[in-house]
């Protein structure tokens, strides 16, 4: 059944989501537009009912029409007869919704955020001749995009390596929340990384000493006042998940956590991993069974270790490790590892400015916060993603030793392991990939895309 629609006019209609690659560069232009003075009232968003749309747009104050809309088919054959039965029922369904509302209410602009939630409306858009604008995130864009594309008003751009007609090269419209950090290899703002860090260690990290020294720091210390090293090592896979990735990552912390030569580089890592929701549990539930028996480590002759839990709520769960057959107070062969596995994290920008190494996807929206923070990364491009757009995002930033990348086919712990403790452990290379992949930031992509819109409206 289709929601039933704001019964008033509003001047700039976004169209698109499904994931919140597609959602966030339009909130980030939405933003923009209140600040040139449109109102939330003046502001829709169309989308589909099974995406993350209503979660995130409605969160952040705007309103939104949902829809039961299908993936375009790229193959039509009798093998998928059901899939194109479904196909045409519910998009034709939703696209004489969209253009009802549409025609009704003749909104003097939509943009086309990118994904099949927003190809309906958008060509509703295009049929009734309302002036449309694509925004590109990926480098290669999507079929929707391309077919939309060719009827837009503007198609703008992330890089500019693509030839498109009328098409200015912008950048990926990012969040001003984002776009005022900096990672903090490039600030050396360590005070500011401290204050961001408590977001997401847990006392016993921010307090904990290196081997070696004296465990007497009180829960009322500063730690600014300290020489401590630690590393941050973050994971995101995307805001549903990718399971390849999270799969490695539990045996990966108990290698780093039992790692000599990182005991001697810092005293405390902290790892924190965004699993995604649809594999949180599975992983939660492989952490809980490392808690049962210790994991043999091959690099020590007594070497096995397990997680011990920290605390457990719910959707956030967080471990330290522990050697076997030690209390948490004898275990003198690590030094002092954390991981913190949670469902969804509201607070990615700071983590990123807190963190010494990202491994994760290569989504546009992703790589778009890389670039603008600043952010040392290890980037695995999804397998067999429409022509191949993850891989393509990062081309120009793999030719300027921006970032580390590994085919996914090629992932297993043993091989993370490798390029990970080599990255953690040579902190002027990690520097050097900050600096390069910061040349790529275009932070006021949000503002220029709202400028365009604003000129449109203005006829």
């Amino acid at each position: 059944m289709t929601p039933k629609a704001p019964d008033q006019n509003h001047k700039i209609v976004f169209a698109g989501g499904g994931t919140a690659g597609h959602i966030m560069p339009g909130l980030a232009v939405a933003d923009a537009l209140l600040d040139l003075g449109y109102t939330k009232n003046d502001i829709l968003f169309m989308g589909s009912q099974k995406g993350m749309e209503k979660s995130l747009v409605e969160k952040a104050g705007f309103e939104t029409v949902l829809y039961n809309t299908k993936g375009l088919l790229r193959r039509i054959s009798f093998a998928n007869i059901d899939a194109m039965t479904k196909f045409l029922f519910h998009n034709g369904k939703s696209f004489i919704s969209a253009y009802s509302y549409l025609k009704k209410h003749r909104p003097k602009v939509l943009v086309m955020l990118g994904g099949y939630a927003g190809f309906i409306p958008s060509f509703a858009a295009v049929c009734l001749q309302i002036p449309t604008v694509v925004v590109n995130v990926d480098t290669a864009p999507g079929l929707s995009n391309r077919i939309i594309g060719r009827f837009a008003k503007v198609n703008t751009l992330p890089f500019a390596s693509q030839k498109i007609k009328r098409s200015l090269v912008i950048g990926t419209p990012i969040a001003k929340r984002v776009s005022d950090l900096t990672n903090f290899l490039l600030s050396g703002d360590e005070g500011g990384r401290i204050s961001h860090l408590r977001e997401f260690a847990s006392d016993g990290f921010l307090n904990k000493l290196p081997l070696g020294v004296a465990n007497d720091i009180t829960k009322e210390s500063s730690l600014e006042n300290t020489d401590l090293e630690f590393l941050v090592l973050s994971i995101m896979s995307g805001s549903l998940g990718a399971y390849n990735i999270n799969k490695n990552i539990p045996d990966l912390v108990l290698k780093l956590g039992m790692d000599d030569k990182l005991k001697c580089f810092a005293g405390r890592i902290l790892v924190y991993h965004v699993v995604g929701e649809r594999d949180f549990e599975e992983i939660k539930s492989h952490c809980f069974s490392l808690r049962e028996s210790n994991v043999d480590i091959a690099q020590s002759d007594d070497s096995s270790a397990r997680f011990v839990l920290l605390r457990d709520e719910g959707k956030k769960v967080v471990f330290r490790l522990e050697k076997k057959g030690s209390t948490l107070e004898e275990s003198e062969s690590l030094f002092y590892s954390e991981y913190c596995v949670v469902s969804y994290e509201d607070k990615v920008p700071e983590l990123l400015s807190v963190t010494d190494l990202f491994i994760g996807r290569a989504g546009a929206s992703t790589v778009a916060e890389l670039v603008t923070v600043g952010v040392p990364s290890l980037l695995i491009p999804l397998p067999n993603a429409p022509r191949d757009h993850q891989r393509e995002n990062i081309k120009a930033l793999l030719r300027e030793k921006a970032v580390c990348s590994i085919d996914d086919d090629r992932l297993d712990q043993n091989v993370l392991y490798q390029i990970v403790t080599d990255l953690l452990l040579d902190k002027e290379r990690r520097k050097q990939m900050a600096l390069s992949i910061n040349k790529f930031a275009k932070k006021d992509a949000a503002a220029t895309v709202a400028g365009l819109l604003r000129l449109i409206d203005a006829g």
